[in-house]
């Protein structure tokens, strides 16, 4: 079998891969393509460059690059001097500003944010606090009319609607006049069985309003006292229930 050039070079490439962290950096690659490397890190490099297929190249490209890059750094060396005190100070001048303005632009527009965040939570403590400060008003307003005592407070006795079926007169519906200045009204129930065993209060489309154990009692009548806020102005019904049946007392507020 005969071995050409290719196939050697091929070999000689698989066999000196680079190795990754003993090759040397592409600035030390640069500056031996440039002879700016002292004669012990020269030797080094080159001993390297010959057992490294990789780094070979790069450093063929180096020597490639190197008349390029020292005719640039020529010409920059001559515009500099070409160049008034005027133009480099302002060039140093923008250098240095325009970091300066980015800056300063950055911090300014943290700081708005910061402000409309404090901004923000200043608003919303404020509402709470009027929100508490609502509250606790209406339950101070609560409270005093709780310790006040009631004058005239109504308080009628009902019937049972369906008295009748139990051998009672019906009653029809009672109407009861609510003073303005009363928070609450009693009615008393004359149950038309012995005992209940629950309490419901529903308006006049029967959706419950209140429900409640009922007191054991041998009165054979139930007081309840409602808040004048749980009956406003319309017509209502207070069932008692037993094992039975029910009782329906029908009143009307105005």
């Amino acid at each position: 079998m005969t071995i050409d050039d290719g196939d050697l070079q091929n070999v000689y490439q698989r066999a000196t891969r680079r190795a990754g962290s003993e090759c040397p950096t592409e600035e030390s690659l640069m500056k031996a393509a440039t002879n700016k490397l002292s004669s012990k890190e020269r030797d080094a490099v080159a001993q390297h460059v010959a057992n490294c297929s990789d780094c070979a190249r790069d450093f063929r490209i180096a020597r490639s690059l190197a008349p390029w890059a020292a005719e640039a750094s020529k010409n920059a060396r001559e515009e500099e001097r070409n160049l008034s005190p005027l133009a480099i100070a302002l060039t140093v001048a923008i250098a240095v500003s325009i970091p300066l303005i980015v800056w300063m632009v950055l911090a300014r527009t943290g700081a708005s944010r910061t402000i409309d965040r404090l901004y923000a939570e200043i608003a919303r403590r404020e509402q709470e606090i009027r929100a508490l400060r609502t509250t606790s008003l209406a339950m101070r307003t609560r409270l005093d009319q709780q310790l006040t005592p009631e004058l005239s407070m109504p308080i009628v006795d009902l019937d049972a609607d369906n008295a009748p079926a139990l051998g009672f007169p019906a009653p029809g519906v009672k109407t009861i006049e609510v003073p303005r200045t009363t928070r609450s009204i009693t009615l008393i129930m004359h149950l038309p069985f012995p005992h209940a065993r629950s309490l419901e209060l529903r308006d006049d489309e029967e959706q419950l309003l209140w429900r409640a154990d009922a007191p054991q009692t041998d009165s054979g009548s139930i007081t309840v006292t409602l808040p004048r806020e749980l009956v406003p102005p319309g017509d209502y019904v207070l069932r008692a229930t037993n094992a039975s049946g029910h009782a329906d007392f029908k009143f009307r507020t105005k």
